[in-house]
C-alpha cells in the first residue's frame, strides 16, 4: 500500500479499530491473474517505504470479495493484524522478503 493523503497507516488503524469490513482500491495486478483473487485468500497488508515514516506488514486479512470491473478487493482482517496495526513488522529480513515477493516489479504494492 502507498502511503497517501487519503489513506495513511493512521487511517488504516482506524478501519482497524472499528473492525470494519475493508474496500480497497486495486489498479493492475502484476504476476497475478483476475482469477488468482478469490474469497477465502489471505491478503497480507503492507505499507511501503515511499512516503511513509513507518512502512511494514500491518496486518493479514481474509479477501471476502474482488471486483475487477470495479477494481476494489475487500477483506476482512483477522489475527495478529490488531497488534501489528501499531507494532508493524519491518526489518531487514521483512524487507528483503517483500522485495522477493515483487520480483522486478518493485513499484508494486498490492
Amino acid at each position: 500500500m502507498i502511503c497517501r493523503e487519503e489513506w495513511t497507516p493512521e487511517d488504516y488503524r482506524v478501519d482497524v479499530w472499528e473492525d470494519h469490513e475493508i474496500s480497497w482500491p486495486v489498479g493492475k495486478l502484476v504476476g497475478a491473474r483476475n482469477d488468482d483473487v478469490i474469497p477465502g485468500n489471505l491478503i497480507f497488508l503492507f505499507f511501503a517505504q515511499t512516503q511513509n515514516a513507518f512502512p511494514g506488514i500491518y496486518g493479514v486479512g481474509i479477501i471476502t470479495r474482488y471486483s475487477p470491473r470495479r477494481g476494489e478487493i475487500t477483506f476482512r482482517l483477522c489475527p495478529p493484524s490488531n497488534y501489528l496495526k501499531i507494532n508493524p513488522l519491518w526489518d531487514d529480513n521483512v524487507k528483503q522478503v517483500i522485495n522477493h515477493i515483487r520480483g522486478r516489479f518493485t513499484q508494486g504494492t498490492m
